[in-house]
């Protein structure tokens, strides 16, 4: 497992995918963000998040993925 060392000038941008489709992204703590899910499909889905660290010297790290399953009902 990778380990980021954060500085002072680094940086985080939060990226969000539905069915690994980019949905939201967010720069700024708290790093969320708002999506309407009425216009998605009845069934399972997976909403996945992925930090990517940004260095001060322009090099960029990313996290491992995080997964959450859920199922959308009629």
């Amino acid at each position: 497992q990778r380990q980021m060392c954060i500085r002072d000038r680094d940086s985080y941008e939060i990226k969000y995918y539905l069915d690994d489709k980019l949905v939201g992204q967010t720069s700024s703590f708290p790093y969320t963000f708002k999506y309407k899910l009425s216009n998605e499909s009845v069934g399972i889905h997976r909403l996945k998040s992925l930090a990517i660290l940004k260095e001060e010297d322009g090099t960029e790290k990313s996290s491992s993925e995080t997964n959450f399953d859920f199922l959308i009902t009629k």
